[in-house]
């Protein structure tokens, strides 16, 4: 198909630079931010992972334990949504470098139960932009590619600025290569 983009919900940080003991690490320093779900962000230095393909399995097994921790430490709920409660995903972030313009950064997201997500991750992605935006890394219209574990990536940038709540947030327009995986038809019986 080519590349599609998408405007998503606002994204915005419920906190930053929080310090939380996760088991078998001790105190990690983790953002907490919204982005369509709610992600606890760790850089993946902290955890001694370098985002490699290979360490899918271990990134999918810290994702749980990082999540888990962070629940039971920091508590969350949307201010506009109520039943939007506590992390759902795990990010893993690498450095962030500036390439000819471009912010360029690896991640990893875990999804629940356990397993590596293969893109950048679209809410993942707005959730690490309101962050990069809220510690002054980034500002509205720079572009930021974001890569997955296994290389694929989504160019991404601010659009707009907004509130959600009590909370600055931030409006994020993400773009991805797409694929046709299925055509279907669909017959409804009356």
């Amino acid at each position: 198909v080519g590349p599609i983009k998408v405007t998503n919900k606002p994204a915005f940080v419920y906190c930053l630079d929080k310090i939380i003991d996760v088991p078998g690490f001790g105190s990690i320093k983790v953002d907490v931010a919204y982005g369509g779900m709610t992600y606890v962000l760790a850089d993946a230095s902290d955890f001694g992972v370098k985002l490699l393909p290979e360490e899918g399995q271990k990134l999918s097994e810290l994702g749980q334990i990082l999540k888990v921790a962070t629940n039971s430490q920091i508590s969350t709920q949307h201010p506009e949504t109520p039943t939007i409660s506590g992390v759902t995903q795990s990010l893993f972030a690498g450095g962030i470098s500036r390439i000819n313009g471009r912010i360029v950064s690896r991640n990893a997201v875990v999804v629940s139960p356990g397993r590596i997500d293969r893109c950048p991750c679209g809410t993942g992605t707005s959730a690490r932009l309101a962050v990069l935006h809220a510690k002054k890394k980034i500002t509205q219209g720079e572009l930021f590619e974001h890569m997955s574990l296994i290389g694929t990536v989504f160019k991404s940038s601010i659009i707009s600025k907004t509130s959600v709540g009590h909370f600055d947030a931030v409006i994020t327009k993400i773009e991805g290569q797409a694929w046709i995986t299925a055509v279907s038809n669909y017959v409804l019986e009356h």
